[in-house]
């Protein structure tokens, strides 16, 4: 299977490194906090018109690919150990694919 570009990268000259959409000063953080709060992707591209639907709807699925994979990556860690992890870290902050320029 060929990955796609991913459509949120992060450039310490662009929002100080914020992880942002491809093009734009967006930060991907923004459509997480549209959809927690309730709101459709419709009003997140409503209000920030320089994200395309291709690009949330891709920076939703690789999302929800690397948490998938987190999520069983920790199962089968738990198959070899019973200690929980000791890492805070959000998975799908830390597991969200970045391209760099």
């Amino acid at each position: 299977m060929i990955e796609s570009k991913s459509p949120v990268h992060s450039d310490p000259e662009i929002m100080s490194g914020m992880p942002v959409f491809q093009g734009t000063r967006v930060p991907f953080q923004a459509l997480l906090d549209y959809l927690q709060g309730g709101d459709t992707i419709d009003e997140f591209l409503d209000d920030f018109p320089t994200v395309t639907r291709q690009q949330a709807i891709e920076a939703i699925r690789q999302a929800g690919q690397m948490l998938l994979a987190h999520a069983l990556a920790q199962g089968a860690g738990s198959a070899v150990t019973a200690r929980p992890s000791t890492t805070s870290a959000s998975p799908l902050a830390s597991a969200l694919p970045l391209a760099t320029r």
